[in-house]
This record gives structure tokens, sequence and C-alpha cells, in this order.
């Protein structure tokens, strides 16, 4: 009965020593998890911008073997489609998989990194406050439209052939959904504030505040839309081929 008491006694202090590092480990992860200002590591800013940069070569790889196969642009055919049709629009699936991840991956590291260098300075911004957003916002878009400025330059020269041409332009189209991501980050985070502040009347009042704002912002952004933008994006399969 002593012996077995003695165990007994063993176990529950081991099981307190392994329930005491669990609780300081447990404690130190979240406190790294939310940490004030959302800082990144330097490495890690790296590797996601590695991971941007490897997508944007899968792009322009892609793009470069449809112009190299002549594949044309994908057109969707009632009935059934043939293997060879069906392999086509998986394809451009992946080329706009590619363009996307590019652009995801461009942008948490361009917010990671101004974060990163914005406290190093001082900065008290917390990486997820909307002034911090709308700030990442502004300088991706300002980057983006250098940067898209320079390529339609390039594009435009004569020198560069047809091919040469796709693939500028494809990392240009993916430059303008990195632009629509940024700002739509930002604005996310306005609503989300300004829901929260309505928290206090009532449980549904965020909820009913959102779809306020939502229908808000589509009565005024999708009639300009159809008005200006899309008659132009109609209209430029017949003057220019992208």
């Amino acid at each position: 009965h002593e012996g077995h008491e003695g165990v007994v006694e063993e176990a529950a202090r081991r099981l307190g020593e392994v329930h005491h590092h669990s609780g300081h480990h447990s404690h130190r992860h979240v406190t790294l998890a939310t940490h004030p200002h959302g800082v990144a590591p330097f490495g890690h800013v790296l590797v996601v911008f590695g991971l941007s940069t490897f997508f944007a070569g899968l792009t322009i790889f892609s793009v470069w073997v449809t112009a190299f196969l002549k594949m044309g642009e994908f057109e969707s055919r009632p009935g059934m489609e043939t293997l060879r049709n069906y392999a086509k629009r998986w394809w451009f699936i992946g080329q706009s998989v590619c363009a996307m991840s590019f652009a995801w991956f461009l942008q948490y590291g361009g917010k990671w990194e101004i974060a990163r260098n914005l406290s190093s300075i001082g900065c008290a911004l917390d990486a997820e406050s909307t002034c911090q957003r709308v700030f990442v916002a502004l300088s991706t878009s300002f980057v983006a439209f250098l940067v898209i400025f320079i390529l339609d330059k390039i594009a435009d020269m004569e020198a560069t052939g047809a091919v040469a041409d796709k693939c500028t332009r494809s990392i240009i189209t993916s430059l303008g959904i990195l632009i629509g991501f940024s700002w739509e980050h930002a604005f996310d985070g306005g609503v989300e504030v300004l829901a929260e502040l309505s928290a206090e009347n009532g449980e549904w009042y965020p909820i009913w505040l959102k779809l306020v704002m939502s229908i808000a912002v589509f009565a005024v952004v999708v009639p300009a839309w159809r008005l200006y933008i899309l008659k132009i994006v109609k209209a430029l399969p017949k003057t220019a081929k992208c």
C-alpha cells in the first residue's frame, strides 16, 4: 500500500511539472502570436517575398508556354467538352491561381515589412489597425502604379516581342489584383471598427450596420463600374491583344 501511494505521488509530481512547462510554453506562444505591433521576423518576410517571386515566375512561365504553344484564349462551348478543351480550361485556371497567389504573398510581405519598419522607428501603430491598413494600401498602390507604368513602357517598346508583351501584361494584371486586395483589406478593417462601435446597442447592431454599409458601397461602386470600367473592358479585345 505504501509503495502504491509512492507511485501515485511521483506520478502527480511529474504531471504537475508537465503542466507547468506546458503552461509556460503556451503563455509564451500566445504572447508571440498577439504581439502588440504584429511585427513578423525579417526571415518570415523574406520567405513570403520569396514565395511571391516564385508564383510570379510561374505566372510568367505559364503565359510563355501558352504563347509558345499558340493555345489562344479559352472559349466555353455548349455540350460535352473534349479532353483537350477541358485541360485547356484548367491550364488557364492555374494561371489565375498563380497570379492571385503572387498578389496575396506580395500583399502580406509588404504589410509585414511596413509594420517591421514602423516598429523599428518607434511607431506605435498596430499592424491590424485601420490607420496602418490604409497606409499599407497607399504605399502598395504607389509602388504598384510605378511598376505598372514602367512595365507598360517596356511592353510598348518595339524591341520586345509578342510573347514578352503577354508576360509583362500578366504581371501588370497581377499588380492590379494586388491593389484591389490592399484596399479591400483597408475597407474591411474600417467596416469592422464602425460595426464594433455599435455593439453596445445590441448584438444585432454590428450585423445590420455591416449590411447597410455594404449596400451603400454597392450603390456607389457598381453604377460607376458599369458606366465607365465595364465599357472599356468590353472594348479592349477589339483594340488590343493582351
